[in-house]
């Protein structure tokens, strides 16, 4: 299972830990059903703070280490941007984008 979750906590403020206490819950329960896992990192974007910059960014490794998963360090690294797919402002998807 790839598993990347954070990007809309980050961007709504979600406390690091919230979002460290989600992804936990998600992990464990896939590992507990022998599903592997993936872990794809998401980076806080830089108007939130340094400070929660420095709290968020390194969960994703943390986690990685933790539960012995792989980890792809920074998720938005992976697709080229898509304008058919995303809003004006490129990083909301389109409706159509989740078929």
């Amino acid at each position: 299972m790839i598993l990347e979750l954070g990007a809309n906590d980050a961007l709504r403020g979600v406390s690091p830990e919230k979002a460290k206490d989600n992804l936990i819950a998600i992990i464990e329960s896939l590992q507990g059903r022998d599903i592997p896992v993936m872990l794809m990192g998401m980076m806080a974007p830089p108007n939130m703070g340094a400070d929660y910059a420095e709290a968020f960014n390194p969960i994703y490794g943390a986690l990685a280490d933790q539960y012995g998963v792989p980890l792809y360090p920074f998720f938005s690294m992976v697709l080229p941007p898509m304008p058919v797919f995303s809003l004006p402002m490129a990083c909301t998807p389109m409706p159509k984008a989740s078929k």
